[in-house]
């Protein structure tokens, strides 16, 4: 063979060895325990729930009531004033107050009554201070019941103008579950529902780090099952379960839960997994866990 034969021979092993078309991408879901992301994420789920109820209880009190240009004492008066109106909805409704404190002190009554067309129990305890401008009150949940679950722990509405609110909730317990969550509501010009944004965190008996969660374009109907509309999106570290060189190794995914019309009446939300920037899995149909009477098979 001459020297041209040669070269012709190792141009085609060369060929023969590559290919003009890229390795096919792996499935995240792979590299991952897909099916442990989604039920952490699914388990958690209720946050839509928790945070558009147990704002129920706190906005009938400040909503129309707290003015910065107010002193403390005259939100307290006003705050206190606005509970008692809800007697015609919750009878057994009881307010302590003193004029002109700061401080009022709400039992809702054990067998439950309703506020804003949810079922509600336990003591409230709201403190109003005015800082910078803006009238902020804080609230102290003990052992209150919305929708049959129960919620402990404190939270905070403020506004500089009486109208548009920042929501803080600095801890709240539920199902051994504390969370935190700083954003804002927007509430429907029916006063029906309302959308919320922001961000938090859980953390669950047993877990050793929090998840952090993203709230986008929330809606939730008061009287409703899980928000209509909206996205709730977690992160959290997870061990790769593929290749084998890097089997164990903890990375960061995204669970993201797409709420839609259905949500409400079955506890439905579409579900995907991403890691870091890589393409996120396929659309998967998951069911959030039952939460107090919720779902109950119909949608407001």
């Amino acid at each position: 063979m001459g020297k041209k034969g040669w070269w012709r021979a190792l141009a085609a092993v060369a060929l023969a060895g590559c290919s003009s078309e890229e390795p096919a991408p792996v499935d995240v879901t792979e590299r991952i325990d897909e099916a442990q992301l989604l039920s952490g994420a699914t388990a958690k789920g209720s946050i839509s729930h928790l945070l558009a109820h147990s704002r129920v209880i706190m906005t009938a009190g400040v909503e129309g009531a707290l003015a910065a240009d107010q002193t403390a004492g005259a939100n307290g008066d006003a705050v206190a004033k606005q509970y008692l109106a809800s007697k015609t909805t919750c009878p057994g409704l009881t307010v302590t107050h003193g004029p002109g404190s700061d401080t009022v002190k709400i039992v809702l009554p054990a067998n439950g009554c309703k506020l804003a067309g949810v079922s509600v129990s336990g003591l409230v305890t709201v403190t109003v201070k005015i800082e910078a401008a803006v009238a902020v009150a804080q609230f102290v949940l003990q052992s209150v019941k919305v929708d049959a679950t129960q919620i402990d722990g404190t939270a905070t509405e403020s506004t500089s103008d009486g109208k548009t609110f920042t929501s803080e909730i600095k801890k709240m317990v539920v199902d051994k579950t504390t969370y935190t969550f700083s954003g804002t509501f927007a509430k429907d010009t029916d006063g029906a529902g309302s959308t919320s944004n922001g961000a938090g965190t859980a953390l669950a008996a047993g877990e050793s780090a929090a998840a952090a969660f993203l709230i986008q374009g929330l809606h939730h109907k008061l009287e409703g099952c899980y928000a209509d509309a909206g996205q709730l999106v977690w992160t959290q570290q997870t061990a790769l379960t593929a290749p084998a060189a890097l089997k164990g190794k903890l990375v960061s995914a995204v669970t993201t839960l797409q709420f839609d019309a259905d949500s409400p009446r079955d506890g439905s939300v579409d579900a995907t997994v991403q890691l870091g920037a890589g393409k996120a899995s396929a659309k998967k149909e998951v069911i959030l866990p039952k939460y107090g009477t919720c779902p109950d098979g119909t949608a407001p």
